[in-house]
């Protein structure tokens, strides 16, 4: 008792059915999500050419590869969280 149904909720606001929701920064983490997965791509071929595989290798090696991920992985929420503050109204 007491709770709305979707109809009752939704339809006096919307009577055609939808309303508009803008895209907002989603084109620009996606385009940052983009780059950063092509650096991932780019690190995951050149461990395959250079060190025989994508995973394992010596400890300098991991070591590099995993301070590289974690950087992309900053790197895209911090632009991320940077353009959606930014474009706040």
């Amino acid at each position: 008792v007491g709770k709305k149904t979707y109809e009752e909720e939704y339809l006096p606001d919307y009577p055609d059915g939808g309303f508009m929701v803008p895209a907002g920064s989603l084109a620009f983490s996606v385009a940052v999500f983009t780059t950063c997965a092509v650096l991932c791509i780019g690190l995951l071929l050149l461990r395959r050419a250079f060190c025989g595989g994508e995973l394992g290798g010596s400890s300098p090696q991991k070591e590099l590869s995993a301070v590289f991920l974690v950087f992309l992985w900053l790197i895209y929420i911090s632009l991320s969280s940077w353009n959606t503050l930014a474009n706040k109204e």
